[in-house]
């Protein structure tokens, strides 16, 4: 609809109006779109390279906290798989370590840890994984819309 809005503003010589839609809704497509705008007067080849330009700022924006929540979320499962090694070492040397009367308790106390590592790790990677899955794919749809824009 916006840019419906703003192409009909173009078509009817109204730059002004456009660059006014374009401050009133910001966002990455109206920042492409004002620079074509304020470009209006230059030849083509001037118009596409201002374009070109807004699109390499927009798309690291877009993309700049994509890899640091993918990151998270990997660690989160390395940290629960860590947690599940530390708690199993502990069991094998309580079992064998201690007196017979109390190997029974401190094994499943070291699996206990393990276990809540593993399901910590797992609590918190999941959702953080799927929202990166989320809004990667998000991001390629708004990359692909600034293209064809």
């Amino acid at each position: 609809a916006l840019l419906a809005r703003l192409k009909a503003s173009l078509q009817k010589g109204h730059a002004e109006e456009a660059l006014a839609i374009c401050e009133a809704n910001p966002s990455p497509i109206t920042n492409l779109m004002r620079a074509g705008i304020d470009n209006r007067h230059e030849p083509k080849q001037v118009i596409r390279e201002a374009v070109l330009d807004a699109a390499n700022l927009e798309i690291p924006r877009l993309e700049r906290f994509l890899s640091t929540l993918g990151t998270v979320g990997n660690l989160a499962t390395l940290l629960g798989l860590l947690g599940t090694i530390v708690g199993l070492i502990q069991a094998f040397n309580a079992v064998a370590h201690a007196n017979p009367a109390e190997k029974a308790d401190l094994l499943s106390g070291s699996i206990s840890v393990a276990m809540n590592t593993t399901a910590l790790g797992l609590i918190v990677a999941v959702p953080l994984l799927l929202a990166h899955a989320y809004l990667n794919s998000r991001t390629g749809e708004i990359i692909d819309s600034l293209e064809m824009a």
